[in-house]
């Protein structure tokens, strides 16, 4: 297993090169998106809901709040492994009031190690990790993409590659994430839906 390698400002450059190299190669890619929480809440009985409902809270909390970090582990098609922690620079916790965030999930993510002070001034802007990820051939690859409870994942990795907001509708986010020719493909594998 690949150690994860932290990737701030100051370093961008030297693992955006390592990335180049790395992501056209990609047969596997795995991706974990870390958030400030959730600030629009399911309806009550979540079960009942249709996927289009489910979609529209998933996107209304992607399009209110700022990813935090971004992580992606590639293996290669020759059994290599690596794996990147995108620390970003959108969100201030200093600035509350410009930021929207759940406070339950900002004190575990610090519990998890999540630098807060460090992140707006040290971290790397969207804007920089969008333009490595279409410049670095990692889509191109086509790998086999997987996450774990990955709809906030797959939404925000989305927010960030189109660099807008996601789309109104389900129907118009399948196609444009996971159809022939969108931005992931056809093959993205959710590990949660497939335990039991």
């Amino acid at each position: 297993m690949a150690a994860v390698r932290a990737v701030w400002a100051e370093n961008f450059a030297v693992e955006s090169a390592l990335f180049h190299a790395v992501a056209p190669l990609a047969a596997y890619a795995a991706i974990n998106v870390q958030y400030p929480g959730c600030v629009v809440t399911a309806p009550r009985y979540y079960d009942l809901t249709t996927a289009e409902q489910r979609y529209q809270v998933v996107r209304a909390n992607a399009d209110q709040l700022e990813p935090l970090q971004l992580g992606i582990a590639i293996r290669t098609s020759d059994g290599r492994t690596f794996a990147w922690e995108f620390n970003l620079n959108g969100f201030d916790l200093a600035a509350a009031a410009n930021n929207t965030c759940n406070p339950s999930s900002i004190a575990y993510l610090r519990r998890r190690g999540i630098d807060f002070n460090a992140l707006p001034w040290s971290g790397v802007s969207t804007a920089s990790l969008r333009s490595l990820l279409l410049s670095s051939g990692l889509l191109l690859a086509r790998p086999f993409w997987a996450t774990f409870a990955g709809a906030y994942h797959v939404a925000y990795f989305a927010k960030l590659l189109l660099g807008t907001n996601l789309p109104d509708d389900l129907a118009t986010f399948e196609e444009t994430v996971g159809g022939l020719g969108a931005l992931l493909g056809p093959n993205v594998y959710d590990v949660r839906l497939q335990i039991t």
